[in-house]
């Protein structure tokens, strides 16, 4: 109710509006931890990724496109609201009791069930608990997100047979434990004895989730119903488990560590042709925007094995577990590498294909432009941070009108389309908790910080990045005050994913120890 009535009375105006055009289907495909140079069409000179280069020469092509944060939840929340992950208190992988998706934020789902829409998730969600006992307010799955079709994960599985992978050596509670951190079929666990009989849940995940896909997307094209997925590969994110398809065709006489990785993006490759195929199929493709990208650079941790390839004027360098281009950084970092991610747009209807080096795109951006797209004004009680980029894809704009507010992992930047200001907020992390100042479109590697060089833009940046902040600041008091965070609660494991240790077995073996 709380957004039903907004939007019935933004609609009023544009009642004609579904007979008068077609309504467009959207479908949002993330994945989990790949890096900007993990593609084939970036530079990559060993991975394998034929699908997604055909995308990126037939759609938009955006090398600069940003994740909205250095870390997997406060992307997520962002790609699902259109506003930043500040205002909603996640700016860091959510455990339990911390924070969740508060269920007065608007989704896109929600935004667009009056026009007719069915939306649906499929995979990884890891913005809000599907347990409602033991997350009591931060209780936040998909589908009491308005997505009326879910297949759904709390966080991060195995990326192979991932039942067989969490059921081995468990039994009674460990067993349960493990059986909750997998799939919900409809908001409905799929008991463990069942999922390891069912064929359908053995093998590449990225093909289970993609099935699943397919049989929502065939339905809603034989019932001529408007769509919106929100589709979340597991990968590449650990527990990583190479996938054999991929690894005989492409990988074989490469070491395991680089096989695993690497055989992981071509499955998801692989699985992102499928879908376009799908499209052109069931000849919708021309009406679907189709997004694509990481929700933050590679979990490098620390770059070693480090190799060198022609892109970039060979300052592009890859490891066996993700590569950044030549930008720096990696996950938990605002620079470059840890928030430039691999990006992809295709709307054939309405974008012509090329490449643009230059616009800076955001995850934020995805729900204002498809509301645009459907003629739906935002809540103004919900102010949305990114920007519509139906005047970018038509050809009417070539600089961004909105600047970019980041707030991650202990970090803080501001980006405008040429500027952009960053702050690491952790010592020992390279920045020392000092602002610096890049030119973005004459030095994008960030090598030459010009904060002391150019002080007007920078106090000018700065002064735009404090009153965003302040406002964001006080939208995250009010979700935290609503929603504390449970004292007591711990990660029911590590990662929230399959195959982990327990909080418990752990402080066991310290004791033994």
């Amino acid at each position: 109710m709380r957004y039903f009535l907004f939007i019935t009375f933004t609609l009023l105006g544009l009642s004609c509006f579904a007979e008068q055009k077609k309504l467009p289907n959207f479908i949002y495909c993330i994945t989990d931890d790949q890096g900007w140079g993990d593609v084939g069409y970036n530079g990559h000179p060993v991975i394998k990724t034929p699908e997604l280069d055909a995308m990126a020469a037939e759609g938009l092509r955006c090398d600069r496109f940003y994740a909205a944060a250095s870390v997997c939840s406060p992307t997520r929340a962002t790609v699902v609201t259109g506003r930043n992950n500040w205002r909603v208190n996640i700016s860091s992988p959510t455990a339990y009791g911390e924070a969740s998706l508060p269920k007065e934020e608007i989704t896109l789902a929600q935004y667009l069930k009056p026009l007719g829409y069915t939306s649906a998730h499929f995979g990884k969600w890891h913005i809000g608990e599907f347990d409602k006992e033991i997350a009591k307010h931060h209780y936040m799955p998909p589908w009491e997100a308005g997505f009326d079709v879910t297949f759904s994960t709390r966080n991060v599985i195995a990326t192979y047979d991932p039942y067989q992978k969490a059921s081995k050596g468990k039994s009674g509670e460990a067993l349960l434990n493990a059986n909750k951190m997998l799939y919900y079929d409809n908001g409905v666990m799929i008991p463990m004895e069942q999922a390891l009989k069912d064929p359908s849940l053995k093998g590449d995940d990225s093909r289970i989730v993609m099935d699943r896909a397919e049989t929502f997307i065939r339905d809603m094209a034989k019932e001529d119903k408007p769509f919106y997925i929100y589709l979340c590969f597991h990968a590449v994110h650990t527990p990583l488990v190479t996938i054999p398809e991929y690894h005989k065709k492409f990988y074989s006489k490469l070491d395991a560590k680089s096989a695993n990785y690497f055989s992981n993006i071509s499955a998801i490759d692989g699985q992102m042709g499928r879908l376009r195929k799908l499209l052109r199929e069931l000849d919708i493709a021309d009406n679907t925007m189709l997004w694509y990208s990481s929700d933050n650079g590679p979990n490098l941790k620390k770059k070693d094995g480090i190799k060198y390839a022609e892109a970039q004027d060979g300052k592009f360098n890859y490891t066996a577990i993700g590569s950044t281009g030549a930008y720096k950084g990696w996950k938990r970092y605002l620079w470059e590498g840890g928030i430039r991610v691999c990006g992809l747009v295709e709307w054939p209807a309405v974008i012509k294909k090329g490449i643009d080096l230059n616009y800076p795109i955001v995850t934020t951006d995805f729900v204002p432009t498809a509301l645009a797209a459907v003629g739906i004004n935002p809540n103004a009680d919900k102010p949305l941070d990114g920007e519509n980029l139906l005047p970018y894809f038509k050809g009417e704009v070539s600089k961004r009108q909105t600047p970019i507010g980041f707030h991650s992992n202990g970090w803080d930047a501001w980006m405008t389309h040429r500027y952009k200001i960053v702050k690491g907020g952790k010592p020992g992390q390279g920045t020392e908790g000092e602002w610096e100042l890049y030119d973005m479109l004459n030095d994008p590697l960030e090598e030459n910080n010009i904060a002391k060089q150019n002080p007007e833009i920078f106090q000018q940046l700065y002064k735009d990045w404090e009153v965003w902040a302040a406002d964001a600041a006080k939208d995250c008091a009010t979700t935290l005050a609503k929603y504390p965070p449970i004292p007591g609660l711990k990660h029911l494991t590590k990662h929230g994913g399959a195959g982990e240790k327990t909080k418990k077995s752990k402080d066991k073996k310290k004791k033994k120890d």
